[in-house]
């Protein structure tokens, strides 16, 4: 049999095992198949073939291959090593410059644990519009300020409207009905039923005057007399004038807010006093801070009063200054402002506020309520404090050369996609 020529070889090795690089395995192999099929005799065709490949033929033939893959590589392989080094160089020092002195990589952290105490002084005039001009009252900082002391929040009243003696009794409530007679029982106004006002005793009582249409009727109930409600409407004179005493001079208000913070980690502790006005908190809520917007929105959200979220916010570098010397920044946020398009609580804040109280001469219990609208601040603080710490850098660097080793592994990757692995074979 005549051995087949390595060129014949090489391209068959190819053809038939294009993802392997063994080339002494695949040509001994293919050589072993050839001479099998041209002799029965196992041993024979594994002796030829070993003696094939042990020639000097085959081994220089071996090295001319090799060598014809090297050359079809050489430009991709120093492409490779250059993307290597640059790509690694260039992602360590970028992740490692970025972690340790854009991200503070080298400073330990700790979150602020701190709260915020308000005092207010000054004097507001309470007046209502069916008042004399004369008699408007004069409420100061303990008057407006319900309740007296809360930590992280503040409300100050902007307007209120009061029940002054409320006995238990049977009285109108502010729940409607149509019944004609008041001296039948009402199907809407059951017996015994719970309405917006009381228990209804089932009477459907007129209280427009004659000859009004559509004409107004409301449930009687027995409840804390009279009711809240229905005495608003009745001194309101139908809705046209709001019987509520408004708070005047409300935004001269002096207001001052010790914010105590104190990092526990670091064991520092820090606080900051700030003095202002209640027109100049509510204006850090309008933007751009225009003080024509802020004076109307100011007037505006008087008459239903407004919930605001004002946070105080540390970044204290302790390697620089101790935390006694930090000062937070403050933002404030409307929360009670939406648009008509969203789905939201009333705009407006407000609540009711009783008070019980006896009576000389009576044995029973009366009590007072206030429905109080005005400005209700929430505080917050929040932050961060930095300081030095050796394992952090360490752990921020080792980090950024594992980012590095995995660009190497990306870059050889993308080697090994564009070399080739196999040569066209010289012809002899």
């Amino acid at each position: 049999m005549q051995p087949p020529r390595y060129s014949e070889i090489t391209e068959i090795a190819g053809s038939h095992h294009k993802n392997s690089t063994n080339v002494r395995h695949i040509v001994q192999e293919e050589l072993y198949l050839l001479c099998k099929k041209n002799d029965v005799n196992n041993a024979n065709a594994t002796k030829k073939a070993r003696n094939m490949v042990d020639t000097e033929e085959f081994r220089r033939g071996l090295d001319n291959y090799f060598e014809e893959i090297d050359n079809k590589n050489r430009v991709c392989r120093c492409i490779t090593f250059w993307s290597m080094v640059i790509f690694g160089v260039v992602t360590t020092f970028t992740i490692i410059m970025v972690q340790v002195f854009v991200n503070n990589g080298y400073q330990e952290f700790d979150i602020p644990v701190g709260f915020v105490t308000s005092t207010v002084n000054g004097i507001a005039l309470a007046k209502s519009p069916l008042m004399n001009a004369n008699d408007a009252i004069v409420y100061d900082g303990r008057d407006i300020v319900v309740p007296p002391k809360e930590k992280n929040a503040l409300f100050i009243t902007t307007s209120s409207y009061e029940v002054a003696n409320q006995e238990r009794g049977t009285c109108l409530g502010t729940d409607r009905c149509e019944c004609l007679s008041p001296d039948q029982t009402c199907s809407q106004c059951a017996v015994g039923a719970a309405g917006t006002s009381g228990l209804y005793t089932g009477r459907c009582v007129k209280v427009s005057p004659d000859n009004t249409v559509p004409e107004d009727r409301r449930c009687e109930v027995t409840a804390w007399c009279p009711v809240l409600g229905y005495q608003h409407f009745q001194e309101s004179q139908q809705g046209t004038i709001d019987p509520s005493m408004n708070m005047e001079n409300v935004d001269a208000l002096s207001v001052k807010l010790t914010v105590n913070t104190r990092f526990p980690k670091f064991q520092q502790s820090t606080q900051f006093n700030i003095s202002t006005t209640v027109a100049d908190l509510f204006s850090e809520t309008v933007p751009g801070n225009d003080a024509t917007k802020s004076s109307d929105a100011f007037t505006k959200s008087s008459k239903k009063g407004a919930l605001f979220f004002i946070q105080f916010t540390y970044e204290c570098d302790l390697d620089h200054a101790p935390a006694s010397k930090c000062r937070p920044t403050m933002t404030a946020t409307r929360m009670d402002d939406y648009t008509e398009s969203e789905d939201g609580a009333q705009r407006g804040y407000g609540f009711n506020t009783v008070d019980y109280f006896s009576v000389p001469g009576k044995s029973t219990l009366s009590r007072r309520v206030r429905h109080l609208q005005g400005f209700r601040f929430i505080f917050d603080v929040t932050g961060r404090a930095l300081k030095y710490n050796d394992g952090v850098l360490l752990t921020t660097i080792i980090s950024g050369f594992g980012f590095a080793a995995l660009a190497f592994v990306v870059v050889n990757e993308a080697r090994l996609l564009c070399e080739t692995t196999r040569a066209t074979g010289k012809k002899d």
